[in-house]
């Protein structure tokens, strides 16, 4: 994420001139010119402009210096985040979670500061601690030293609009002359030479979901080769089908689409290929009733609006209020408001067996895990606790951490247990998918392997979604290993995940039969088969009818036999 050209400017309007938060200084030259002048403790230093008055406060006393700079004070909040989550080892931040969020003004930018700052972090440091900056200006906080002092020395440079700028500025010579010892005694030229390796991995192309609900398949093709608004920037000629997914679109990696029209109007998805698995893994077909489990942000719920093809029912719990709204806002956008019931819930408070659910045919189940399988796309590889960002220090405390780390995967995975058990309690359930964004064997296989047996005596078995999926489970994990699906995050070109479908007896279990892409109808293969199954079926619930009937008039006849002999 280098961004080309010293000094380019980000496009943002001009920062206005800020004050020292809370300090005493006004701009004024020469020691003791001006009210707010502080003779003995202050640090005077030029801007180029105008010398400044810098008061350094005592340890503990006074409030942080502010950043004047929209992005840069949004990319420091976003360090100071994730670094703080790193440390605890509890995780459930990323960086484009932080950066990219609805209320983040310049967001590409605010990405790109905080994603080249921590992959920077051990320099910054080294750098920092070397020039003392932190110890000479006690008000500059941790988190904007490293976001200013990266810009500095690598980045667009800074201005000293505001008390933390300032101070940063003031020490450009000293920031710049400790970089050119490390870059001198290490024999390189450039900062980005000392960077660790970064992890290999394969290729990522750019995603896209094309939302049937808006457009088909063949007019999102269409639009994209050839877009109504004749603007270039709209315009792709290098995109391919996903083969395992028929209505996911593969740009080249690093292409941007977060303002396309097709993806403001809701017809593009920006959604993963991991998480566009499992609404493809239940195959719902178009009339069903579904549940989402654990719903918010929607865009597993939405997809599998798109596969009912707007016929039948999605109905999605969470019980995070303010995640449950943006999943309201992306049905809307979506078109999938009259088929989504959103309700902020608890799904583990649910009664399956109540009237409501009576119809319910599909579950999807992707409940809290760790999110180790997003540990590239959420940046997880450049934070302390990967060894990428940290120093000494921190990398003593990693036992610790680990420990802790191990705690929170075993309590996870016995929620992960209590809800699958939980959702497969739905009276006329025919097909659950549990998945996760995770790697451990803990959160997968070992769940998968714990509520088999009760799945079993449900009527329930493991059925493989994906026959051309080559990843499969861990070997000897669980009864049934080489029917689930994992996807590895630095050998398949996407995020780490999990997928694992249950299927009650007589329900369908490949995918593609009555996929809203053709229209709603299957092959002709696929249709003989279906019908097969559905005659099966038939025959089975028609025996146990008659098996009900006759149990009945035999214990109406004991009754009777009963009776008369009293």
């Amino acid at each position: 994420m280098r961004r080309n050209g010293k000094g380019a400017s980000w496009g943002s309007a001009k920062q206005p001139k800020a004050s020292l938060v809370g300090d005493s200084a006004t701009g004024s030259k020469g020691r003791g010119g001006g009210a707010g002048a502080s003779r003995g403790r202050g640090k005077s230093f030029g801007d180029g402009e105008r010398s400044v008055s810098v008061t350094a406060a005592p340890k503990g006393k006074g409030a942080r210096w502010s950043v004047a700079s929209v992005v840069h004070r949004q990319a420091a909040d976003a360090v100071a985040q994730l670094l703080a989550s790193s440390s605890s080892r509890k995780g459930g931040t990323s960086i484009k979670s932080l950066t990219l969020a609805p209320h983040i003004q310049a967001k590409k930018a605010t990405y790109a500061v905080t994603h080249e700052t921590l992959r920077y972090l051990p320099l910054l440091r080294e750098v920092i601690r070397e020039v003392g900056l932190l110890k000479e200006f006690r008000r500059l906080s941790e988190e904007a030293a490293f976001v200013l002092t990266y810009e500095l020395l690598i980045g667009q440079g800074v201005k000293p609009h505001g008390g933390a700028e300032r101070a940063v500025v003031s020490r450009k010579a000293a920031l710049k002359s400790a970089l050119a010892r490390r870059l001198a005694k290490a024999k390189v030229k450039d900062a980005a030479q000392l960077l660790k390796e970064a992890p290999k991995c394969a290729p990522r192309p750019r995603p896209a979901r094309v939302n049937t609900l808006r457009m088909s398949l063949e007019e999102a093709q269409a639009w994209l080769r050839e877009p109504p608004t004749r603007d270039p920037a709209h315009q792709f000629a290098e995109f391919s089908i996903h083969a395992l997914l028929p209505d996911v679109l593969l740009f080249p990696e690093g292409t941007d689409l977060h303002d396309h029209p097709l993806v403001a109007n809701g017809s593009l998805i920006l959604q993963s290929v991991a998480s566009c698995m499992p609404a493809h893994a239940l195959n719902p077909s178009p009339g069903w009733h579904c549940v989402d489990c654990c719903a918010a942000p929607g865009n597993k719920t939405t997809h599998v609006a798109a596969r009912l093809a707007g016929k039948g029912k999605v109905m999605a719990f969470d019980r995070d209020k303010v995640r449950l709204k943006r999943l309201v806002g992306n049905a809307k956008t979506a078109g999938a408001e009259g088929v989504i019931e959103a309700e902020v819930r608890d799904f583990m408070a649910l009664d399956p067996t109540d009237e409501r659910f009576a119809e319910v045919r599909g579950v999807i189940l992707d409940p809290s895990c760790s999110g180790s399988g997003l540990v590239l796309s959420r940046g997880d590889h450049l934070l302390p606790s990967a060894g990428g960002g940290g120093d000494e220090e921190e990398s003593e405390e990693g036992g610790a951490g680990s420990s802790a780390a191990n705690d929170r995967v075993r309590a996870l995975a016995e929620f992960q247990k209590s809800a699958l058990q939980h959702a497969l309690q739905f009276p006329k359930l025919e097909r659950i998918v549990y998945s996760t964004c995770s790697v451990h064997t803990e959160e997968n296989e070992e769940v998968v392997a714990a509520v088999l047996p009760d799945a079993t005596s449900r009527g329930f078995r493991l059925v493989d979604p994906f026959p051309d999926w080559k990843r499969r489970g861990l070997a000897g994990s669980v009864e049934g290993a080489e029917k689930l699906v994992r996807i590895d995050p630095y050998e398949d070109g996407t995020d780490g995940f999990f997928v694992a479908v249950f299927q009650r007896d007589g329900g369908s279990t490949a995918v593609g039969d009555g996929d809203p892409l053709n229209g709603g109808k299957g092959s002709d293969e696929t249709n003989v088969g279906k019908a097969a199954e559905g005659a099966e079926q038939q025959e089975r619930q028609e025996r146990a009818a008659r098996k009900r009937k006759l149990k009945k008039q035999r214990y109406k006849e004991n009754r009777k036999r009963a009776a008369a002999e009293t």
